[in-house]
């Protein structure tokens, strides 16, 4: 926030990510500079050639991102345990992404919990090839996070005609439009 005030204009990658830019400027009785935003995503063209993660089968739903806190994954963690709790038979759910931090509680019980170890897979070395795959064959795809500046998998996965659930929190309305289904990130009985 420092280097802003000297700036002559921003720009920023979705609304939701300049109204927040605005937001803290204005609480630190900083000076606004023209701050617009453009949209990532939109040019998004098929690729046909995908390839499969070895060892993968369909079915599975996908969600794609880096493994750290603010994205969420624990929610989905929560959501699978009680729909195990509740009889239910699911697909396997696919986390595409790196690993990043303060997951080490999220990755034990993937590891340890013996309901839902094989059910959810993370596939943290993903190419290209593979992420278009995964798009091409995934029944749907899910995006928990709790704050994104635009949420490029939201775009992604429309773009791949896919049935999208996103958290209704920041960028995500914005990336999703009317065409993706939302729930609120605390909310396990909403996902």
């Amino acid at each position: 926030y420092k280097v802003l005030p000297v700036c002559k204009a921003v720009w920023a990658i979705s609304k939701s990510s300049a109204d927040d830019t605005r937001k803290v400027l204005q609480a630190k009785g900083l000076t606004l500079p023209a701050i617009d935003s453009f949209v990532l995503g939109s040019d998004i063209t098929r690729v046909q050639n995908g390839q499969p993660p070895k060892g993968l089968q369909e079915p599975f739903i996908l969600s794609v991102g880096t493994v750290e806190a603010r994205k969420n994954h624990m929610l989905l963690y929560y959501a699978y345990k009680s729909l195990v709790a509740q009889g239910k038979t699911l697909p396997k759910l696919v986390i595409a992404g790196r690993r990043g931090w303060l997951t080490d509680d999220f990755q034990y019980l993937l590891e340890h919990d013996p309901e839902v170890k094989d059910q959810m897979l993370i596939y943290d070395q993903t190419t290209d090839a593979e992420l278009i795959w995964l798009y091409q064959h995934c029944l749907f795809t899910v995006f928990p996070s709790f704050y994104e500046g635009w949420g490029l998998p939201v775009a992604e996965s429309l773009a791949y005609g896919k049935v999208t659930l996103t958290s209704n929190t920041s960028s995500l309305p914005e990336a999703g439009g009317d065409v993706a289904d939302y729930f609120s990130p605390t909310s396990t009985e909403e996902l």
